[in-house]
């Protein structure tokens, strides 16, 4: 005990506790003593005790550690004890006495006493013990001496009554050992036999036994592996599983030394299934596929009920075989089998399993014989009526149930049932539910559904249920759809692989069978085993049966591998639809409209397999005659497999065309339900993906750090100045040397510095992306992939072209599907998209504004002979409606009517009711004819699986002005048009113009319009009616243009007008267009005196001129068409290309996380972190101090220190909340809190640079990304801070855009006007004088002598001239104009006015609209209405 305290008295020991001793300049008392003895015992020091060479001693921790720990207690020189003794016996010399000194020092002196007391003890112990030894030796010796002697008399004794009997014996030996010769030979026989039959077995349960043995060893850690994959691994993706598994898991338990398999070795799966239940599974209907065999195992072996993520419904697919409960006939005939969702046919693979219903059924069964039905489980849904008795009925009767389409949230009443709350009362077991206490039946079992793909459930759901992926991946559904693709180009070999796949899967089941049957005949044997004939007959028996089995496997294997080839080479078909699929489910994160379902997908792939070239040839090739007898084998597959090279070609090309028509059949499925600015996006990423994959010609040019730049190139600034600011704007030569940290372009900045003229011409031509690149760098013509980068570095407005030039020259017949359907009308693809519907797929219309569907339909239906309102009826659905649609639809699928059901958005919650009517309907079967359409706007609250099965279409206007000029034009009746007289046709055509004007400018934005406007081709319609009646009814035959501009201005198109500089700018162009030139062949674009861009009105003619004049005579598109600034179409297309690459971005992040990891992708988490860090380094501490204004101002107070108090209370409110999220932040990651959905806002956003919702909602309007707006915060606070240091005067010169409540300092000025001239405040507006000849310094020196300076401002749209001091048009690119100080001064209304002068609105961002702060009264020497078309503003804010 003595030693074993002693060395618990070192391991007390530290490197730290030592430190703290030796850092003592001098020890306390008794220290020293310890110090003394120790010096004694580890140096052998017994001169020397001071304090030095005690430190000196334990200088050395980790030595001085170790020699404590080696120190030989047993053999201590006897002066040592001697001079230790007087030391230990001394009262103070206690461990607790010298505790209080230090810690370290107790611990040594602990040591120190009891390896003293074991010195003491083992010297008087040690002689008698070696006594007791000796003398327990000489005692066994002798006694053993003694048992020997008494031994060898027993057997003398023994030995003479044998041989007593022995003679007795002899004659009854004879017999008896001859009769054992006899029974020897038999057993010999037998035995030979059963060596011989197990021979073979030898081998193989050598290798289970140490396979066992090392099970057993390694049974801890796998055990642990095992349960962690059932109970936490579910709900990830492949890659991140095996992730955690394999590199987390298993890692963690080898380095804490615990028993487990090596991450090569050790499988999850195999330690929760086996082969047998594998093939059970796979026979029930679960894909092959690792990930789904995963989900099988994790299901079979939870306790906790699943919650299954099952977006193509392969997990309820596959359960609903599982638990389907076979039955005879006459019972399933009875109230008691309540049958659920039908079951699919078990013999049916799972790639031609139809997509689940997502309802419950009537009364669908599975017929298997005669005598025998499936019965499913019991399907239900938390918004069925009665589904409370339902889960009732089944916990009483330990039924199995299916909850589907559940949410992120889950109905309370099921709380019970999921936390097992189960009550024990006696033998029998209860459970409240819905209020009533129920049996608990132990069979019971629940599954719960959800079809969200990427769901959200609190932490509490995740404890009580066991959360499972059971989403599709790319390589197991490759697998299914390569089926589809070999059933219908191959049937006879997909049909024969099925054949030998089951019997395989049913000779290894029985082979495991025959194995288990034999090992347990063996463990049931008898003692003598060569006693029983008959048992080893019957192994003999068993083991040629297994014999024979293995040969068969062994064939049919071998039948399988050619067979395998020849499946192989349609491989490259299911692999690239599996692509397209995942493809178009991402395309969700871009709107929640466009879902798909799997099944809607298998329909369009089908037609492609029907549609490709060539149907005809593979097939034929196929159908060479077979083998007569039913033993083909492996050499009339090996002779199929191994066909003329004339045939092989012939399956290439039909390969090669089924590719092709997949490829578009589903990309014209998928782009016909997109709007129009998402077309381009699915192409551009089909497109990269094929590059990506190496299916293009261009793929050699692909490079995944060059595709990272093009989506997000890095966020950086110049470490010095721009070489080429002259021409080239500071954001496009930081991304060229962020481009030059790429191999391939370390020397483009110096070159284009050395070339600077070139590069420049290049730079401002005005389609560059068609030009090559001056030197060398022309080379990247032949490599587009790579000249993208450096048109995104240097001309972003040109991307969108440039992506659409790339895709159209390197995808395969790029420009069918770059031109996809653009020369069918609205009418001929509803014909085209109505081909493909059924009764049961329903046509689904996603409405945008000024879009008219109706119309379409109406002729569809009269085209099939329907009447309105009795067999094609249109319901817009609302308050009340439900019912009259669910009547109406009843009606219409039994006799075969159409069904048009409006603005589905209105009514979310019958929606469900809706799909589960349909799913009826399909159950049922519907009229031939019955077709259903659907429309509403874009909203998230329409059901996912109600837009997955529908055929989505969106009717958009076109792009560009000719096309929208022939559409508008077209709009007329064409006997409208031939039968006015000259005038009306002339008006007609301006107001097309006018119609395409105001349409068209929406696509630039804010400067098109502040709002959005859902102008349609009904206004026009409307127009030309009021026109027409006009006309007629003027009888002075002068053209009423005041009164048609004013129900065109303000009535029909300015209905929809609801801001003020939007209807001003709609009256201005009105004003331009309708007057009597109009009628002379007038110049429609307005003011392009001095551009080379015109486009006359024409003569009158006929409806066919019109558009051979509009073809003629439109060339291309250009904002001037429409009084816009040729630099506003920069911005549109920058604005555009800077979506289109952003969206890629999110598909490509959300595709990394379901996949394989890529490292220049940061994980949001760690970018989190440490922005979380700088900017609370940076802003932690900031906090205004408003009290100290107050106090300042307290005797004089004025409307100026009322808006600085203001700025200050905003800044702190802001301050506040920023540290307020992210210390909690902080705590979370710490993992103090728990990370709440705020806070996985505020990761994501830091994460991509945007300022979190929760700090905009207390800032001012912005635009900018999260570091310029962190940038912007600390100008603002500077501004205000040097404001607040005297309070009681203004700025010189106020940063306007720098204040959060602008208006607040322009009313100041008012007030202040106010109340120096007595005058109301209500007839005071802000009147500005741009300041000439001085610069802000001047202006710095002495305020004004009325009013305030203010800067900050730009322009955009046009440019100001300073030297004559008045708006001119922008230069070439020239996106801003940075404003001169500005002086504002209040002034009365009524002396404002000047008709020279552009009243130019002022905004505090881009955004316009709602940032509107005050109109400035700028000069020109033009008609302000040409600033007016232009959509010339002042910004506050444009992010620079």
């Amino acid at each position: 005990p003595a030693m074993v305290k002693a060395a618990e008295a070192v391991d007390c020991l530290d490197k730290k506790a030592l430190t703290e001793l030796k850092t003592m300049s001098k020890p306390p008392a008794g220290v020293d003593e310890v110090t003394k003895a120790c010096l004694m015992m580890i140096e052998g020091e017994f001169k020397n005790f001071k304090w030095e060479r005690a430190k000196k001693m334990m200088n050395n921790t980790e030595q001085f550690l170790t020699a404590l720990k080696k120190f030989d207690a047993q053999n201590m020189d006897p002066a040592l004890v001697a001079k230790l003794e007087p030391i230990v016996t001394n009262p103070t010399f206690t461990y607790d006495h010298i505790a209080k000194k230090s810690m370290a020092a107790a611990n040594l002196c602990n040591w120190v006493a009891n390896i003293y007391r074991y010195n003491r003890i083992y010297v008087k112990v040690k002689p008698l013990m070696d006594k007791l030894e000796v003398a327990q030796r000489d005692k066994a010796e002798a006694e053993a001496e003694l048992a020997e002697v008494q031994r060898v008399v027993q057997e003398v004794e023994r030995r003479l009554r044998e041989l007593k009997r022995t003679f007795l014996q002899a004659t009854q030996e004879k017999m008896e050992v001859e009769e054992l010769a006899d029974q020897c030979m038999a057993k010999l026989d037998l035995a030979n036999r059963l060596v011989n039959g197990l021979a073979s077995e030898n081998a193989r349960w050598g290798i289970e036994v140490e396979k066992l043995r090392k099970a057993e060893e390694q049974l801890i850690g796998n055990v642990l592996v095992s349960s962690a994959f059932v109970g936490y691994i579910g709900g990830f993706s492949a890659h991140f599983r095996e992730k955690l598994w394999r590199k987390e898991w298993v890692r963690d338990l080898l380095e804490r030394d615990l028993p487990c398999a090596s991450p090569d070795s050790i499988d999850p799966l195999a330690l929760l299934t086996n082969t047998t239940q594998i093939i059970q599974m796979t026979n029930e209907g679960l894909p092959a596929d690792r990930i789904s065999l995963e989900n099988g195992a994790i299901i079979t072996s939870c306790t906790r009920w699943p919650l299954i993520i099952d977006p193509q419904e392969q997990g309820i697919r596959w359960l609903r075989q599982r638990y389907a409960r076979r039955l005879s006939a006459s019972e399933a005939s009875k109230p008691g089998a309540r049958p659920g969702s039908p079951v699919d046919d078990l013999s049916a693979s799972p790639a031609d399993s139809s997509a689940g219903n997502g309802a419950e059924a009537g009364s669908a069964l599975a017929v298997v014989n005669d005598q025998e039905v499936l019965v499913p489980p019991v399907t239900t849904q938390l918004t069925k009526v009665g589904w409370v008795e339902d889960i009732v009925r089944a916990i009483e009767q330990g039924e199995v149930v299916l909850i589907e389409n559940i949410g992120e949230e889950v109905d309370s009443t099921l709380e019970p049932v999921l936390s097992r709350a189960i009550i024990r009362k006696g033998r029998n077991q209860f459970i409240k539910f819905a209020g009533r206490e129920l049996e608990y039946d132990p069979k019971f079992r629940l599954f719960l559904f959800t079809k969200l793909s990427n769901p959200h459930y609190k932490p509490e759901m995740q404890a009580q249920c066991t959360l499972i992926n059971f989403t599709a991946t790319e390589k197991g559904l490759e697998d299914q759809l390569l089926v589809r693709v070999v059933q219908a180009e191959r049937p006879d070999k997909e049909a024969e692989r099925q054949q030998l796949q089951g019997d395989l899967n049913g000779f290894k089941l029985q082979l495991t069978d025959l194995e288990d049957d034999l090992l347990q005949k063996l463990s049931n044997a008898p003692e003598d085993i060569l006693s029983d004939g008959k048992l080893i007959e019957s192994l003999e028996a068993t083991k040629g049966e297994a014999e024979k089995i293995n040969k068969a496997v062994a064939s049919s294997e071998e039948v399988m591998q050619d067979i395998s080839k020849i499946r192989d080479s349609y491989r490259p078909v299911a692999a690239e639809a599996s692509m397209l699929y995942f493809m178009l489910t991402r395309m969700c994160t871009v709107n929640h409209m466009y879902q798909y379902s799997l099944e809607s997908f298998v329909q369009f792939f089908n037609k492609a397999i029907r549609e490709a070239p060539g149907g005809g040839s593979p097939a034929a090739t196929a159908a060479v005659p077979e083998c007569a007898d039913s033993g083909e084998g492996a050499n009339g597959a090996a002779a199929e497999g191994s066909g003329t090279s004339g045939n092989e070609m012939s399956v290439v090309d039909r390969v090669s065309g089924l590719r092709d028509t997949l490829r578009f059949t589903i990309f014209q499925f998928v782009s016909r339900g997109l709007f129009e600015r998402h077309k381009e996006l699915f192409l551009a990423q089909l497109t990269f993906n094929l590059m990506q994959r190496g299916q293009l010609a261009c793929s050699g040019d692909w490079s995944d750090e060059a595709f990272d730049f093009l989506l997000q190139p890095p966020f950086e600034r110049m470490s010095g100045e721009n070489p080429l600011s002259e021409w080239l704007p500071d954001s496009a030569w930081n991304a060229i040397t962020a481009l030059a940290r790429l191999s391939d372009f370390e020397n483009l900045p110096n070159d284009m510095i050395e070339a600077s003229p070139r590069f420049r011409d290049w730079y401002n031509n005005s389609a560059p992306e068609q030009e090559k690149l001056p030197l060398d760098w022309a080379q990247l013509d032949k490599a587009f992939f790579m000249k993208l980068l450096v048109i995104k570095c240097l001309r972003p407005d040109r991307m969108q072209v440039a992506i659409d030039n790339f895709v159209r020259q390197n995808l395969p017949d790029g420009d069918k599907f770059a031109d996809c359907d653009s020369t069918l009308n609205s009418f001929d693809l509803l014909l085209e998209v109505f081909g493909d519907s059924s009764p049961t797929v329903p046509l689904y219309f996603i409405l945008s504004p000024g879009t008219d569907v109706m119309s379409d339909l109406d002729r569809l239906a009269a085209g099939f002979g329907l009447e309105k309102g009795r067999t094609y009826v249109n319901v817009s659905l609302g308050q009340g409606q439900d019912k009259v649609a669910t009547r109406l639809l009843e009606t219409a699928h039994k006799e075969g009517h159409f069904v048009v059901l409006n603005n589905l958005h209105l009514m979310p919650k019958w929606l469900p009711h809706l799909e589960k009517l349909l799913d009826q309907f399909k159950d049922q079967g519907s009229h031939e004819n019955f077709r259903l359409f659907l429309s509403s706007d874009p909203s998230d609250r329409i059901p996912i699986s109600m837009l997955g099965r529908c055929i989505k279409l969106t009717n958009e206007a076109p792009s560009g002005l000719k096309a929208n000029l022939k559409r508008a034009f077209l709009s007329f009746p064409r006997t409208f048009v031939e039968e006015s007289d000259a005038r009306v046709k002339s008006i007609l055509f301006g107001l097309s113009y006018f119609h395409c004007a105001m349409t068209e400018r929406k696509r630039f934005g804010p400067t098109g319009f502040n709002i959005m406007y859902p102008f349609s081709l009904g206004d026009l319609r409307d127009s030309a009616v009021c026109l027409n009646n006009y006309m007629e009814s003027s009888q002075s035959g002068v053209v009423p243009w005041t009164d048609i501009r004013y129900i065109f201005g303000e009535i029909i198109y300015g209905g929809h007008v609801v801001n003020d500089f939007d209807r001003l700018l709609v009256n201005t162009m009105l004003e331009y267009l309708m007057r009597d030139e109009l009628l002379d062949e007038m110049e429609l674009f307005p003011f392009v005196e001095s551009s080379s861009t015109s486009l006359k009105a024409p003569e009158p003619t006929t409806v066919e001129r019109y558009l051979e004049y509009i073809d003629e005579n439109i060339r291309g598109d250009t904002p001037m068409a429409y009084g816009l600034n040729p630099n506003a179409e920069i911005d549109f297309r920058t604005q555009q290309s800077a979506e289109l690459f952003a969206l890629l971005d999110g598909l490509r992040a959300g595709d990394k996380l379901g996949g394989a990891s890529n490292s220049s992708i940061i994980a949001p988490q760690l970018t989190a972190e440490n922005l979380t860090g700088e900017i609370l380094d940076r802003f932690g501490g900031e906090v205004l101090d408003v009290d100290a204004v107050v106090e300042l101002t307290s005797e004089t107070s004025s409307p100026f220190q009322s808006v600085l108090l203001q700025e200050m209370g905003a800044l702190n409110v802001l301050l506040q909340e920023m540290r307020r999220s992210l210390l909690e932040l902080t705590q979370g990651f710490a993992g103090e809190l728990t990370i709440t959905e705020g806070m996985d806002g505020l990761i994501e956003s830091l994460h991509q640079n945007v300022v979190p919702a929760s700090w905009a909602r207390l800032a001012w309007p912005s635009t900018r990304t999260m570091s310029s707006w962190l940038n912007d915060l600390a100008a603002r606070i500077a501004q205000v801070t040097a404001w607040s240091a005297n309070p009681s005067e203004t700025l010189r010169v106020t940063w306007l855009p720098g204040l959060v409540f602008p208006q607040g300092f322009l009313t100041a000025i008012k007030q202040t006007t106010s109340q120096r001239t007595s005058t109301e405040l209500d007839v005071l507006t802000i009147m500005t004088d741009v300041v000439k000849n001085k610069s802000l310094e001047d202006c710095m020196e002495a305020p004004p002598r009325d009013g305030a300076y203010i800067h900050g401002l730009f322009m955009q749209g046009a440019r100001w001239n300073m030297s004559d001091a008045n708006i001119e048009t922008s230069r070439p690119r020239e996106l801003f104009c940075a404003m001169p100080v500005i002086c504002c001064r209040a002034a009365r209304q009524d002396k404002v006015q000047d008709a020279k002068a552009y009243s130019c609105p002022v905004y505090k961002t881009l955004q316009r609209g709602p940032t509107y702060v005050f109109s400035a009264q700028l000069k020109t020497k033009v008609t302000p209405a040409k600033w007016i078309l232009a959509g010339v503003a002042l910004v506050m804010d444009v992010g620079v």
